[in-house]
């Protein structure tokens, strides 16, 4: 399938700036799904209320890593375009949405994730975006693939998920949004984000 774009999901980074090991992964998978189709690559990622203290966004983290790595490489990088205003999967899924691909007319992304991970960017996606968006979540390696920890995890976050957006249509930007700035603890009261 061609993209119009792969974006990474953001992980969070070291106090240094640099890319934690499941940041690294993501971020190669990214590199190499973009330049195997030469299409832009979006790096998203703005830091969590634990993290906003940290000198550089998530995004910028991946931006610096994926230069460095194209360099030592020679490979020479499409478009890199910067989100920097995620916090977590729902707003990656709203700002990669309303401010990437519907202002460019596209519709069409591969979501580069953990592949532990994958199951509930599909399903949170799927949701963000609704009908008319072609959207694959893909798998990169992660250290945490086989920790017995992720899959409870994940169960309480789609469940958490799912009773945050419960009465919402699928594809309803108005609502998701409406909903992040009045009741998610990452998103409450931070019109700013939506500008």
């Amino acid at each position: 399938m061609a993209y119009d774009t792969v974006s990474v999901h953001p992980y969070t980074t070291n106090l240094n700036g640099t890319l934690q090991e499941d940041g690294v992964y993501r971020t190669v998978t990214g590199i190499e799904l973009c330049v195997a189709e030469s299409i832009p690559l979006t790096l998203s990622g703005l830091n969590t209320p634990k993290t906003e203290h940290f000198e550089i966004t998530y995004a910028e983290a991946m931006r610096r890593y994926a230069v460095e790595y194209a360099a030592n490489r020679g490979i020479t990088l499409p478009e890199i375009i910067m989100e920097e205003r995620t916090r977590d999967s729902v707003g990656h899924a709203f700002f990669l949405k309303n401010n990437v691909m519907v202002p460019r007319g596209w519709t069409d992304a591969a979501v580069v994730t953990s592949t532990y991970h994958v199951p509930r960017l599909e399903e949170i996606f799927g949701f963000v975006f609704g009908d008319g968006f072609n959207i694959t979540i893909v798998g990169a390696y992660s250290v945490l693939d086989n920790s017995n920890e992720i899959p409870e995890k994940g169960k309480k976050a789609i469940a958490e998920f799912r009773q945050t957006f419960d009465s919402i249509a699928a594809g309803d930007d108005a609502g998701i949004k409406q909903r992040l700035l009045a009741v998610h603890p990452f998103y409450q009261g931070r019109e700013d984000l939506f500008r």
